[in-house]
């Protein structure tokens, strides 16, 4: 019994060639043989796919690094700034806009009181 497996330079496919008599026996296998015969090559055929990606990407990364592509991704635009003086919140300039902020509702809402007390006087 002769099995010989060759690797076709241009596409990567394996060629099997056997004398007759193993041809013979394949073609006699039970039924369950075959299918695990060919779940078998269905796996070999997809370990082999694998690997074709796999290297496929192997050469990516390869021409990509000689390309020096990966090492510009990453540019220092400037130096950080570091300040003199700590910051801090304007405690002057809150205290001024709640004052009058406050001020201003005060006011808004004395006019509102008078007024509703006004509409409730004319209804009555």
């Amino acid at each position: 019994m002769l099995v010989l497996f060759q690797q076709n330079a241009s596409d990567s496919q394996y060629v099997l060639e056997a004398n007759e008599s193993l041809l013979q026996e394949l073609r006699n296998l039970e039924k369950i043989t075959q299918v695990e015969y060919e779940q078998i090559n269905a796996k070999i055929d997809q370990a082999n796919n694998k690997y074709k990606q796999y290297y496929q990407k192997y050469e990516d990364a390869l021409s990509a690094e000689d390309l020096q592509i990966v090492d510009e991704r990453v540019n220092i635009l400037s130096k950080p700034y570091t300040p003199s003086s700590p910051i801090s919140p304007n405690k002057m300039l809150n205290i001024g806009v709640a004052l009058v902020s406050g001020l201003m509702l005060g006011v808004f809402i004395v006019f509102i009181r008078d007024y509703w007390n006004q509409s409730k006087g004319e209804q009555l």
